[in-house]
C-alpha cells in the first residue's frame, strides 16, 4: 500500500506492504544485535544525543532493504540520486528530539526512512512529525517495513517510545544527494 502527503509543496511518499515479515524479522534482528555509540544530534543546540551507528552506503544498497530503498526511490523520482549517508538511530524511552532539517538548504536531497522493528504497537508512540512553520502538521507511525521517501528540506522530528513500548525504536536514515548536485561540489571544491 502507498499514498502521498504534502506540506508546503513538498511531497512525503509513505509505502508498506514491500518486504515481506521474513526479510522484516532478519533485518531487525541484524540490527538489535549492533552495537551504537551515543552521538547524533539534531543541531548544534541538541544537548541530548541518541544512540546510533552510520553504515556503508555501497554495502547498505547491497540488502534487501537497501535494494527496496533505491526501488521505491526510482518509482517516484527520475533523477540520478547517489546515497551518501545511512544512519541508524536507535531511541528508547525518555529521550529527547528535535525538529530538524536533514539539509540547510532546499536543493532538491532527499531522505528516505525505514522502519526497522519487526514488531511496533501503535500505543508505544514514536511516530515521525512533520512540521510547517514550526506547527505540526503530520504524523507517520513508524509500522515495521515501512519506507517514508520526503525532501530533505522538511522539517522533521522523530517521536519518541512511551513508556509502555517493550523495545527501542530502530529508524534508518538514508541520505540521498542529486549526482549533478555533488558534481558540482566537487567542481567548486577543485577551482577553489
Amino acid at each position: 500500500m502507498s499514498y502521498t502527503e504534502s506540506i508546503d509543496g513538498y511531497s512525503i511518499n509513505i509505502e508498506d506492504g514491500r518486504l515481506d515479515e521474513r526479510d522484516i524479522s532478519d533485518f531487525y534482528d541484524y540490527l538489535s544485535g549492533l552495537s551504537y555509540y551515543k552521538k547524533e544530534k539534531a543541531g548544534d543546540d541538541d544537548e541530548y544525543p541518541k544512540f546510533s551507528r552510520d553504515l556503508k552506503p555501497n554495502k547498505f544498497e547491497e540488502t534487501k532493504v537497501g535494494k527496496m530503498a533505491r526501488n521505491i526511490l526510482e518509482q517516484y523520482y527520475l533523477n540520478d540520486y547517489i546515497l551518501y549517508r545511512v544512519t541508524i538511530n536507535l531511541i528508547i524511552k525518555g529521550d529527547m528530539e528535535f525538529p530538524h532539517r536533514d539539509v540547510d538548504i532546499p536543493r532538491e536531497d532527499l531522505t528516505v526512512l525505514y522502519y526497522a522493528n519487526s514488531k511496533w504497537n501503535p500505543a508505544w508512540g514514536g511516530e515521525t512529525i512533520f512540521y510547517k512553520d514550526e506547527d505540526s502538521r503530520l504524523a507517520i507511525l513508524p509500522k515495521p517495513g515501512r519506507f517514508v521517501i520526503f525532501d530533505g528540506y522538511i522539517e522533521h522530528k522523530a517521536g519518541i517510545p512511551s513508556r509502555a513500548a517493550k523495545q527501542p525504536r530502530y529508524t534508518i536514515g538514508l541520505k540521498y544527494v542529486l549526482r549533478k548536485t555533488l558534481e558540482s561540489q566537487i567542481s567548486q571544491m577543485q577551482e577553489s
